[in-house]
C-alpha cells in the first residue's frame, strides 16, 4: 500500500478515498469535510457533482449497477470495497436460486 503525506492537495477521488479525512474546497471555501465515507455519502453527491467534483469510481459503478436492478450494494469507496459487495450479493442469492443481487433482464420487455 503506498503512503500518503499527512496533506495532499488532490482532484482524484480514487486518492481521496484513502486517505482517512477529506475537506472539499469549492471557490476558496470548505464545501464538505469528513472522513472519505462521510465526503462521498450520497446525500452529498449532488452538491459535489454541482461543483463539477465526483466521487470514487467504485461508487459510480455500484450506483449504475443499483439503476440496473441489483440489489443495493451500498457505499463502497474503494474498489476492493465494490469487489466484496458484489461477492456478498452473490453469496447471499445462491446459485439459481435468488434473482435479486442480478439485474432483471426481462424488464421492460
Amino acid at each position: 500500500p503506498q503512503m500518503l503525506p499527512d496533506l495532499l492537495a488532490e482532484l482524484k477521488p480514487v486518492l481521496a478515498a484513502r486517505a482517512d479525512r477529506v475537506v472539499v474546497l469549492n471557490e476558496s471555501r470548505v464545501m464538505a469535510e469528513g472522513t472519505p465515507r462521510e465526503v462521498f455519502s450520497r446525500g452529498n453527491e449532488g452538491r459535489l457533482a454541482s461543483a463539477g467534483l465526483g466521487v470514487p469510481r467504485s461508487l459510480r459503478v455500484a450506483r449504475a449497477l443499483e439503476d440496473r436492478g441489483f440489489a443495493p450494494l451500498g457505499d463502497p469507496i474503494t474498489t476492493d470495497e465494490l469487489v466484496a459487495a458484489i461477492e456478498a450479493r452473490s453469496a447471499e442469492a445462491g446459485p439459481g436460486r435468488d434473482e435479486s443481487a442480478r439485474p432483471n433482464r426481462h424488464e421492460g420487455a
